[in-house]
């Protein structure tokens, strides 16, 4: 079967309703994909002109639009992006009559001195924000292969099965080093992130439709750590040293 790839959404105009069809799944990618590299205070803005859309990410080499500013269904389509990410705001203008949308991620909030002490407590390591690439990447391949338990096409792959027992551990480590956070996390949530993830991880051109590549494995972990109060880095490190630990 041949994936058209057109997104649809009905509005309500001056005229009534009406329904808006676009060639748009490349787009949506390319957006879900640069909101979840955005860092703290970080920005990105949709509009109003001409959208250039990445190799990557795009099926065009421009999303070119009829009229001043972004129809209402791109506009919809990275608002849902930014709406499905834990504190990310959108924010809408139609300055000049031509509408556009920013998404900013929020501040992480600052970790208290009783956060820093509980850390290094269970982690026996100095906590640190300054891992180069490369340091996270050799950290987060070595919590994949202690979770992800799936083979697909001789791959290893994180199924959403295999999120209880890394559900289990992040509680372990996170209340060991009573962390606060925003609200208790349920498999709900948990699977929410997981099924965004590789909602965009297909969409990007990836064979494996069932659980998640190393490659993706990241961008759930860094959405996933921030339910439970973490930083990437923190929870990396938190779980590296509570699977080390003597006995």
């Amino acid at each position: 079967m041949v994936e058209l790839k057109y997104l649809w959404e009905t509005f309500s105009g001056p005229q009534g309703s009406f329904v808006s069809v676009g060639h748009l799944a490349g787009f949506r990618a390319r957006v879900r994909e640069e909101l979840a590299g955005l860092r703290p205070r970080d920005s990105v803005q949709y509009g109003p002109g001409p959208v250039e859309a990445t190799a990557r990410g795009g099926d065009c080499a421009m999303l070119s639009f009829v009229g001043p500013g972004l129809p209402a269904l791109v506009l919809s389509v990275v608002r849902q992006a930014a709406d499905r990410l834990p504190d990310f705001e959108a924010s809408e203008s139609s300055e000049g009559g031509a509408p556009s949308i920013a998404v900013a991620r929020r501040a992480a909030p600052e970790a208290s001195e009783a956060d820093g002490a509980s850390d290094a407590e269970a982690t026996g390591l100095l906590v640190s924000g300054t891992l180069t690439d490369g340091d996270v990447n050799e950290k987060a391949a070595r919590i994949f292969k202690a979770y992800a338990a799936g083979t697909s096409l001789k791959t290893t792959i994180l199924r959403k099965t295999d999120l209880g027992k890394f559900m289990k551990d992040v509680e372990t480590v996170t209340l060991k080093t009573k962390r606060t956070r925003k609200m208790e996390v349920t498999f709900e949530n948990v699977e929410i992130i997981f099924d965004d993830t590789l909602e965009l991880q297909v969409d990007m051109g990836s064979r494996f439709t069932y659980g998640l590549t190393l490659e993706f494995f990241r961008v759930f972990l860094s959405k996933a750590s921030q339910l439970y109060g973490w930083t990437l880095v923190n929870l990396l490190t938190a779980l590296l040293s509570f699977f080390d630990r003597p006995g």
